[in-house]
C-alpha cells in the first residue's frame, strides 16, 4: 500500500487527490483501515540515496584506495565520511560526546548537501573527480 499524503484542515483530514490515493481508496472499498498520522518530512530520495551508495560511496574506496588506504568494504567508506563530516555533540548527564549523526533521515537538502562535501573533499585532497549523477540515478 502506499504511504498517502495530505493536509489537517481543522478537525480534517484533507488527502492529496493523486492516482496513488485513487487506487487505495478503490483497493479499499468497504473495508476498515488503519491510519497512523505524523508530520510529512522531505527525506531524502531513492535516486539521491542511489546515487551515494552506487557512485559516491565506491569512489571514496576507490580514491583511498589510490593514496594506500585499503578499506574492508563500502561500509567502513560510509562511516569514515560520516566520522569526518556528520560529527554532532550529545548531552548524557554532565558529560559530552561526540557521535556521527545518521545520514539515514536527513532531508533532501542536507543529503544533498553532505553529498556535495564529500565529493569536493575527494576532488580537494585526493584529486578524485566523483562522476555526476545521470539519468539513470
Amino acid at each position: 500500500m502506499p504511504k498517502l499524503l495530505g493536509n489537517i484542515k481543522g478537525y480534517g483530514l484533507l488527502l492529496d487527490q493523486g492516482f496513488e490515493t485513487i487506487h487505495a481508496m478503490r483497493e479499499l472499498e468497504g473495508k476498515r483501515v488503519e491510519v497512523s498520522i505524523k508530520e510529512w518530512k522531505n527525506t531524502r530520495s531513492n535516486r539521491a540515496n542511489k546515487y551515494y551508495w552506487s557512485v559516491v560511496i565506491p569512489a571514496v574506496v576507490e580514491a583511498f584506495d589510490g593514496m594506500g588506504i585499503k578499506l574492508v568494504n563500502t561500509n567502513q567508506a560510509h562511516e569514515a565520511m560520516r566520522i569526518k563530516f556528520l560529527m554532532e555533540e550529545i548531552q548524557v548527564g554532565d558529560k559530552s560526546f561526540r557521535i556521527p549523526k545518521s545520514t539515514a533521515k536527513m532531508k533532501t537538502d542536507e543529503f544533498a548537501n553532505y553529498i556535495f562535501v564529500v565529493v569536493e573533499y575527494l576532488r580537494d585532497f585526493y584529486n578524485y573527480v566523483v562522476p555526476e549523477p545521470s539519468e539513470k540515478f
